[in-house]
């Protein structure tokens, strides 16, 4: 069965899909507000935390083998950007964030196939574009959410410990992290209409993002292949330190390039898709 674009939605009809896209920002919403309220949290804790440590960080810093750095992002910890980023934004939060991702993803297209009520959707008068978009517009809002209560929360934890760490920059770094999310969701989106699995499409998508992170992290370790890392979208997440440096224009731009290209191609997929299989 199929679905024929309309040249003009009417009323009822926009009141259909406000449902179509209200429901799916409303499925997994919870998620987005306990998982960045979880990571808000924790950025509260980690200012004032870094304040007394930060001697006996420095020392132990200084013993680590200079590799060992690459699992935190390769951040010198005994500064307050650098202590952020290893506890916060290195794994932590972009792991997440993730998390946020590929669960609304994965449900939002593949978990309403397997239910069986895709197609029922999709037999009224809306287009399976305008479906689509919209779905992929609630994974974008819950990745939004998540990426923007991890920044509040480490804000105010700049503030409780009086670090020297630009607000702005702090914007910065939740941008980057929200287009890691989106283009990590979008891959998802795009598995999930292939698959037709939830669980499937989500475990793919979170080990792709998996290997990505481990070629950003140990590339750099080998000077014959540290000029591959620039492939991994880690790279482009965190490469130019956008807490310490602010917003890197073109390793967002390449992320939200790749978020784009990922979703036209879900998006084109599932116009075509057969609903009953």
């Amino acid at each position: 069965m199929s679905a024929h674009p309309l040249q003009e939605v009417r009323p009822w009809q926009r009141l259909a899909l406000a449902g179509v896209f209200s429901k799916a920002v409303a499925d997994r919403l919870p998620t987005a507000l306990i998982v960045g309220g979880l990571m808000g949290v924790m950025g509260v804790v980690l200012g004032p935390m870094f304040v007394p440590m930060q001697d006996s960080i420095g020392r132990l810093m200084a013993l680590l083998p200079k590799g060992f750095t690459s699992f935190f992002g390769g951040a010198d910890m005994a500064t307050p950007s650098g202590f952020l980023n290893g506890e916060m934004y290195s794994m932590m939060a972009p792991a997440a964030v993730i998390l946020v991702a590929v669960v609304s993803a994965g449900k939002a297209l593949a978990g309403e196939l397997e239910a069986g009520s895709l197609g029922l959707l999709a037999i009224n008068p809306l287009s399976r574009r305008r479906i689509a978009t919209h779905k992929a517009a609630a994974m974008l809002i819950h990745v939004a959410i998540a990426s923007l209560l991890t920044g509040l929360g480490v804000w105010i934890g700049i503030l409780l410990a009086g670090l020297p760490i630009d607000p702005t920059n702090v914007l910065a770094v939740s941008l980057h992290l929200a287009l890691l999310g989106a283009a990590t969701g979008a891959l998802a989106l795009l598995l999930s209409v292939l698959l037709g699995r939830r669980v499937a499409s989500m475990l793919l998508a979170a080990a792709v993002a998996f290997v990505a992170y481990v070629v950003a992290a140990f590339l750099p370790l080998s000077y014959s292949l540290v000029g591959f890392v620039s492939l991994s979208p880690w790279y482009h997440y965190n490469g130019s330190d956008p807490l310490s440096n602010g917003v890197a224009w073109f390793s967002a731009g390449i992320l939200a390039l790749v978020t784009v290209l990922l979703l036209v191609a879900a998006v084109w997929r599932f116009e075509r898709r057969d609903l009953a299989a």
